[in-house]
């Protein structure tokens, strides 16, 4: 491995912790939908709310678009901490330039169970399209229409799983001082 110009390419950390922040944008989504959700549980029956009454709840594509690319990060970094010759002069090589989570993961050596294979299939294509445009695609192709409190719980499972992964000197805390 050469020594590329772009640095955070080859270091395990930067990929670390753009997940992590992928992923903090992620749960707060998902504490909006929660809200959202509690809010019109509340509702007499009957009663009316609009997108302005609960903006957040159906945003469960934007919260996968996050946790798809926090896991995506997650799995490359995994992957060039312990495959670093798939950097080459500072650029990933072409089975780290996919979206595809189940093919990542294969990668990273992560084993999966039947539902998280399912759940990164999910989070795939709202990475891919879902979570970005309001069409599909590619004729024929739908939105996942998967979305509750279960795909977050499964999601956490394997995010966790994955950051724990990280070989201990690449959890550091960025710590920030206030200059006036």
């Amino acid at each position: 491995m050469s020594a590329p110009d772009n640095p955070p390419n080859y270091d395990p950390r930067f990929w670390l912790k753009q997940a992590k922040e992928l992923d903090e944008a992620a749960m707060l989504l998902w504490r909006a939908i929660q809200a959202d959700f509690l809010k019109a549980k509340q509702l007499e029956i009957g009663s009316e709310l609009t997108s302005r009454d609960v903006p957040f709840m159906n945003l469960g594509g934007v919260f996968w678009l996050n946790a798809g690319f926090a896991l995506e990060n997650g799995f490359k970094g995994l992957i060039i901490q312990n495959h670093p010759e798939l950097i080459d002069n500072g650029i990933l090589n072409q089975k780290l330039r996919t979206h595809n989570l189940l093919k990542l993961a294969e990668l990273a050596g992560e084993e999966l169970d039947g539902l998280e294979g399912f759940y990164l299939w999910i989070a795939s294509k709202c990475v891919e399209w879902s979570g970005r445009y309001p069409v599909a695609l590619r004729p024929g192709e739908t939105v996942p229409l998967v979305f509750s409190e279960a795909d977050v719980v499964k999601y956490k499972a394997v995010f966790d799983r994955i950051i724990s992964r990280f070989d201990r000197k690449y959890s550091t805390v960025t710590r920030f001082k206030r200059v006036v």
